[in-house]
């Protein structure tokens, strides 16, 4: 079993979460799941120590969140926010750079080279250094956002819909660029379609509470799953020998 690098117990914030209890380990890539309003974000922002919980503790490797100074846990936790809006005027290599800033005392150039150059290889992004992002398409902008984020080289990366309102060919290269990282991936999905192909956990938040946990299967095909989406999940074979999922809608 890989090593517990997060953990939050008995969670509440609001009316957003009630007694969440969570343990994530090294390297896990992590779907999380649940209709609008069921607390996904709120339980982002927490873990990644942007809101403070009502109750409760979030963990960085056994060590209270709140109990560090941000500059410790931001070298350790990259968070990607559906709401981030930077100028249109950064240029595409100065906005990345800016996931370097924790690591500026004291500086050390080598480091942030080789950060950078890691960063914009994942992300295929070469062909964008010297754009704008104004310049840039909905698709491009997600991997020049991902590419700030895995410049800090964090162990955990945490992503609010990464892949919202897009279609279906560039969430897939969106979210490629996460697939055999070596680090931990907690992301909010809702084209579930995604999920088998590069994801090994799901979560399932309603109403503030996780109330399913676990592999991929165990989950999508749980009654959980289904009272809360009203989907009921099937399995069909390609022509590739592979599995995929698909989802149809019912009236109980």
């Amino acid at each position: 079993m890989n090593k517990k690098v997060l953990q939050a117990k008995q969670l509440e914030y609001h009316y957003g979460l009630k007694g969440v209890n969570l343990t994530i380990h090294s390297h896990e890539k992590i779907a999380l799941i649940g209709i609008n309003g069921a607390g996904k974000s709120t339980l982002l922002k927490i873990l990644a120590g942007i809101l403070e919980p009502d109750r409760g503790e979030v963990y960085l490797h056994d060590t209270a969140l709140k109990k560090m100074k941000r500059r410790q846990f931001v070298k350790k936790i990259a968070w990607l926010s559906q709401m981030d809006n930077p100028s249109p005027d950064f240029l595409v290599e100065d906005y990345i750079a800016l996931g370097r800033m924790p690591f500026r005392y004291p500086p050390n150039a080598l480091q942030d080279k080789e950060a950078l150059q890691f960063a914009i290889e994942r992300c295929q992004i070469s062909g964008l250094l010297g754009r704008k992002l104004g310049e840039l398409s909905g698709g491009e902008r997600q991997r020049v956002f991902l590419a700030r984020c895995l410049v800090q080289t964090p162990d955990i990366l945490l992503l609010d819909e990464p892949t919202n309102h897009m279609d279906l060919k560039t969430k897939i290269e969106i979210v490629s660029v996460l697939k055999d990282l070596p680090i931990t991936v907690v992301c909010i999905v809702h084209d579930f379609h995604l999920i088998s192909h590069f994801f090994e956990r799901v979560i399932l938040l309603d109403k503030g509470r996780i109330i399913k946990d676990g592999i991929i299967k165990d989950v999508l095909f749980s009654n959980e799953f289904q009272n809360v989406f009203r989907l009921k999940t099937h399995i069909v074979k390609v022509d590739d020998g592979t599995e995929e999922f698909i989802f149809r809608s019912y009236v109980s």
